[in-house]
């Protein structure tokens, strides 16, 4: 059974990450509000990296449901889900740092910052 196998599958986590990257849907619906969130953990102190792959591993979950209904099922054992949450958080890292900056940027002038969008 493939969910026994602990070994990653590095295509697969692969595929995720490109499959969520040039996802108009996942970026809107998932990817940006977990940058944002993300963003305002590390601005309040309170980012903690294990619990920041859990999020990514959320929008792996749901990348390999969409990525069945387009293309074929995708099998994933949680060591390739884990592993393609980890290159995505790698991916958006930049992203995210940007993001950080500009709500730091808005908390010091004393504006709303929470919710920045850019």
């Amino acid at each position: 059974m493939a969910y026994r196998d602990p070994r990653v599958d590095e295509v697969i986590a692969r595929e995720l990450a490109i499959y969520v990257a040039n996802s108009g849907d996942l970026y809107r619906q998932m990817t940006r509000p977990t940058i944002l969130a993300l963003s305002r953990r590390r601005v309040n102190k309170t980012y903690d990296a294990k619990l920041a792959v859990k999020a990514w591993e959320n929008i792996a979950e749901e990348a390999i449901k969409r990525y069945t209904k387009e293309y074929g099922k995708i099998v994933a054992n949680p060591a390739t889900r884990n592993a393609a949450a980890k290159e995505m958080m790698e991916d958006w890292d930049g992203e995210i740092r940007d993001t950080t900056a500009e709500m730091l940027k808005l908390k010091k002038a004393g504006k709303a910052w929470s919710m920045s969008q850019r």
